[in-house]
């Protein structure tokens, strides 16, 4: 008695799938071709490949505004006490005496 998978292979042989192949042209631009080649046949059409472009483009915005934010000061710092001023100073004062 044939077992059940064997049986079920010999009706629907795989079918090798057919790896989209992108080339830069008008229609498609060399970015998204890249990625789609890269992908390794994961990403199978232009409009998933845009919307991982995308993702990507948003990412790298909120990286970017965050490290801005941080260099200029636009989000809140710590405050430091007068406690840890004091020792901060007489740190300093330890170190140039006026």
């Amino acid at each position: 008695m044939m077992d059940i998978l064997q049986k079920y292979n010999e009706e629907n042989p795989i079918a090798s799938p057919q790896i989209f192949r992108c080339h830069p042209s008008e229609e498609y631009g060399a970015l998204t071709c890249t990625l789609i080649n890269l992908s390794g046949g994961r990403i199978q059409n232009m409009r998933q490949a845009n919307r991982i472009l995308f993702g990507v483009a948003i990412m790298i915005l909120v990286v970017t505004f965050f490290m801005f934010a941080k260099n200029f000061n636009l989000l809140p710092v710590e405050r430091f006490s007068a406690k840890d001023a004091a020792k901060q100073l007489e740190e300093y004062r330890k170190i140039q005496p006026f």
